[in-house]
């Protein structure tokens, strides 16, 4: 008998990892980044709800994760905590953009700026994406596969990594 898969679900403005069995899950992805991390040899993955573009302020004590650059080194120093190397990782996005459909927001593009800075600095590149448009999206990365699936309201749904084998070894 199959044990159910457990989903974990990230609220806006935090991250998760964590390792082998289960979904990590995030909604209400609008003008926000929903960020995915996947190592296929350790089968454990991250995802973090980006609110913010660059660091936190020093003296900020809480909710460091709301920003790109913070978000982005916690997931890394977690999975690198648990055995990840940085060259396995496997990095997916979504971000609806302009969800308010006014004229003059342009908070999404300077996160996305600040998301993609961060992983270029850190030599992360993106295997899947899905952004624009006025419609919010959920993000999920299963666990045992790596499969990354982000879902706009009203049933649109688009993978945007396929996973790995099952025999994946690399």
């Amino acid at each position: 008998m199959a044990l159910p898969v457990r989903s974990i679900d990230v609220a806006i403005g935090e991250v998760s990892i964590s390792e082998k069995r289960g979904v990590l899950r995030t909604t209400a992805i609008g003008s926000c980044i929903g960020l995915t991390f996947y190592d296929p040899v350790t089968k454990t993955g991250a995802l973090a709800h980006i609110m913010l573009p660059g660091k936190a302020p020093k003296h900020r004590k809480s909710g460091k994760t709301k920003y790109a650059g913070n978000a982005i080194d916690q997931v890394l120093a977690g999975m690198s905590s648990m055995g990840v190397k940085a060259r396995h990782l496997k990095v997916s996005l979504a971000v609806a953009g302009n969800i308010l459909a006014k004229h003059n927001d342009t908070i999404c593009d300077e996160i996305l700026a600040s998301v993609l800075e961060t992983l270029n600095d850190r030599k992360l590149s993106i295997e899947g994406q899905d952004t624009g448009g006025t419609r919010a999206r959920t993000l999920s990365l299963d666990l045992q596969t790596g499969k990354v699936v982000c879902e706009k309201s009203g049933g649109e749904r688009k993978v945007l990594s396929p996973g790995v084998p099952a025999d994946y070894e690399k």
